[in-house]
């Protein structure tokens, strides 16, 4: 029981450095909070805005699997990666390509584990479709909930723009605090599936296409027949992100 509650309190620090450096004083911010009371242990500028980049997944997550559990969706439905997704870098991911199709569970492991935009685009317009709402379109339903979700789990000081945190697509920056992050975190490790997905090293994902030959990136994809295995590889650390006002 110890040990389970110091790995939790190990992955709230870990998820909620703004920058990777060697030591937690030197980040932009952080925030070390016990899982189970919300109670902060240590923080550092835990109050402050900042880009919040792919930490945005966790929250695209979380909206799919509530609405997953809300409506009985089954997360093994298929999904079409939409012809816009063509607009991201694909400097990371497993090769995704508009028109592919693959199941709702392996764009989650794809969009967590190896940190894919266009998955998870493809879930934010999947789930935005079946969601519908007063948007200009799909995925701009999919980040009203983000942004409901937020306000209802208590994160005064976030702003959602888009399911991946790409930032350089928007007029403005998308915004969190390792504060609020911690709370979003917390709230992510109490679901069963996301704690499942979320913990794994590697995933066979049979419902996503072998990817074409590409120079090596920082993520290796292996093939297997039909199957495709996606292991993080290794990344150098990012600068410190600007604040926000």
């Amino acid at each position: 029981m110890a040990l389970s509650r110091f790995a939790s309190l190990s992955l709230l620090f870990i998820s909620l450095l703004f920058a990777l450096p060697s030591r937690a004083d030197e980040a932009a911010a952080f925030v070390i909070a016990d899982s189970t009371t919300g109670f902060i242990l240590q923080q550092s500028r835990g109050e402050k805005k900042l880009p919040i980049a792919s930490l945005t997944k966790i929250a695209t997550a979380m909206v799919v699997l509530d609405w997953s559990e809300a409506s009985n969706s089954d997360l093994g439905q298929m999904a079409t990666v939409p012809n816009d997704a063509g607009q991201i870098a694909a400097a990371q991911g497993v090769g995704l390509q508009p028109g592919d199709r693959c199941s709702l569970r392996d764009l989650l492991y794809a969009a967590l584990m190896q940190s894919d935009n266009v998955a998870a685009l493809t879930l934010a317009n999947h789930v935005g479709q079946a969601i519908g709402g007063s948007g200009s379109g799909p995925v701009e339903n999919f980040v009203v909930q983000m942004n409901a979700l937020a306000k209802t789990k208590g994160l005064r000081n976030t702003r959602f723009l888009n399911p991946h945190g790409l930032d350089h697509l928007e007029r403005s920056v998308p915004y969190s605090t390792a504060e609020d992050l911690a709370k979003l975190t917390s709230y992510a490790m109490a679901n069963s599936a996301f704690r499942s997905t979320s913990r794994s090293t590697s995933a066979r994902s049979p419902s996503i296409p072998p990817p074409e030959p590409r120079p090596p990136t920082c993520c290796a994809i292996r093939t297997n027949c039909s199957a495709s295995t996606a292991s993080m590889a290794s990344r150098p650390a990012r600068p410190a992100a600007p604040a926000i006002a």
